[in-house]
C-alpha cells in the first residue's frame, strides 16, 4: 500500500471544502535523499525515515482570497518516498486506477482529467472532478528510489498542474545507501511457512496454503479510522476486481496486550466466492511507518488471523526468518504431503 493512496484521500477532504492566493511561496526543503521546492505551509507531519517517510503541509487562506482566486481554503502537500520504484507503465498500471478508485468512493465521478510524462523519469496525473482536482507526479531519482508528490490547492487544473511540474523539476536527488536499503519487517512465523523467493514486497506462504503478504506504509494511515477503511476497500476491489460493500468490512477487536505496538485488524468478506481475508496494520511510532498485512488461509478466523498478526512486527524487532519456500514445498511433496504437491501446483 504506497503511503500516497491514504495521503491522497486527506488531501482530497481539503480540497472539497475550498483552496489558497494565487501565487505561492515557495522555498527549498532537505528531506531523506533529496531535497525539493514546496509552498510555504504548516507541517502536519514529516517522517526521517531514509527508505521510506512522508512529509506533508497544510495549505491555508483566508475566505477573501478563496473568492478572489477560486483556490480551496485548506489545501495541502504530501510528499512520499521509498526504497524500490515503478515504471511509468507499471504506475499507471498498478497505481493509478487505484487512486482514481479511492478518490471515487468519497468524490462521485472522480476521473483521469489529464496525464502525461516530463521525462523518462518524472510522470504526472490529475484526478477528480473539474472542481476539485488533484495533482499527483512521481519522479525517479534511482531505479530504486522513489518519490511520490500529491497537491491539492486550485479549483482548477491548470494552476494545480502548473505548481506540481513546478515542485517536480525542482527536485535534487541525493541518494545514499541508508535511502536504498529495503525496510524488512520482523516475523516469528511458524516453521511451515516459508519465503516466497524474490518477492517485493516479503510474502509468505505455509505448506497447507496460508498466504501472507507485507508492505509498508508511510506514517499511520489508520489513525483516520474512516479514511483508513475507504483506502482499504480501494486496495481489496483493485486486487480482486469486485465491488465490496463497506459493510463487509469489520474491525477485529485485538485483545488487550496482544501486539507490542499499535495495531489495527480488518476482515474483508470479498465477494461473491472469493472468500475471506484479513488486513492488518501495525503502527511503528520509532520510525513512523507502518507495516501492512495481507492474510489469508483455506481456513480462516478471527483468532487464527490475530495470532498471524501478533507473528508481524517492526523492523527490528526480535525476528525469525522464514526459510526460501520454494525448496520447502518440494521438499515435503517429494515426501508425500499431497496438499503440499497442491500448493506447489498454485503459485499466487
Amino acid at each position: 500500500m504506497k503511503a500516497a493512496v491514504a495521503a491522497i484521500i486527506g488531501l482530497l477532504g481539503a480540497a472539497c471544502s475550498q483552496t489558497s492566493t494565487s501565487e505561492l511561496e515557495f522555498r527549498r526543503v532537505e528531506l531523506p535523499g533529496f531535497s525539493l521546492l514546496l509552498p510555504n505551509g504548516e507541517v502536519t507531519a514529516s517522517s526521517k525515515t531514509p527508505a521510506a517517510g512522508e512529509h506533508k503541509l497544510k495549505l491555508e487562506t483566508s475566505l477573501v482570497d478563496h473568492l478572489r482566486h477560486d483556490v480551496a481554503i485548506n489545501g495541502g502537500v504530501s510528499v512520499s518516498w521509498g526504497a524500490g520504484s515503478s515504471t511509468h507503465e507499471e504506475w499507471q498500471r498498478d497505481y493509478l486506477p487505484l487512486y482514481v478508485s479511492s478518490l471515487a468512493q468519497s468524490v462521485p465521478g472522480s476521473r483521469i482529467l489529464d496525464q502525461g510524462k516530463i521525462d523518462e523519469n518524472s510522470w504526472y496525473a490529475v484526478i477528480g472532478t473539474d472542481r476539485a482536482p488533484l495533482a499527483i507526479g512521481v519522479l525517479r531519482c534511482d531505479p530504486s528510489f522513489e518519490v511520490e508528490v500529491s497537491y491539492a490547492h486550485y479549483h482548477s487544473l491548470q494552476p494545480q498542474l502548473r505548481d506540481l511540474k513546478k515542485i517536480l523539476r525542482s527536485v535534487r536527488c541525493a541518494v545514499t545507501e541508508k535511502n536504498l536499503a529495503p525496510l524488512i519487517a520482523s516475523t516469528r512465523l511458524p516453521a511451515k511457512f516459508g519465503a516466497v523467493s524474490a518477492s517485493n514486497p516479503q510474502s509468505y506462504r505455509s505448506l497447507d496454503g496460508e498466504y501472507l503478504g507485507l508492505n509498508f506504509s508511510a506514517g499511520n494511515p489508520a489513525s483516520n479510522r474512516k479514511t483508513y477503511l475507504v483506502v482499504v476497500n480501494a486496495v481489496i476491489e483493485h486486487t480482486y476486481n469486485v465491488k465490496v460493500d463497506t459493510s463487509q468490512i469489520q474491525e477485529v477487536a485485538l485483545p488487550t496486550g496482544s501486539q507490542s505496538e499499535p495495531a489495527v485488524l480488518l476482515r474483508v468478506d470479498v465477494p461473491p466466492d472469493k472468500g475471506r481475508i484479513y488486513v492488518g496494520l501495525v503502527y511503528c511510532e520509532r520510525d513512523d511507518l507502518s507495516v501492512v498485512s495481507i492474510w489469508s488461509a483455506p481456513e480462516v478466523s478471527d483468532p487464527l488471523a490475530l495470532e498471524r498478526l501478533g507473528q508481524v512486527d517492526c523492523p527490528g524487532a526480535p525476528s525469525a526468518p522464514s526459510p526460501p519456500f520454494e525448496p520447502m514445498v518440494q521438499a515435503a511433496c517429494e515426501a508425500g504431503d499431497k496438499v503440499a504437491c497442491e500448493v506447489r501446483e498454485n503459485p499466487m
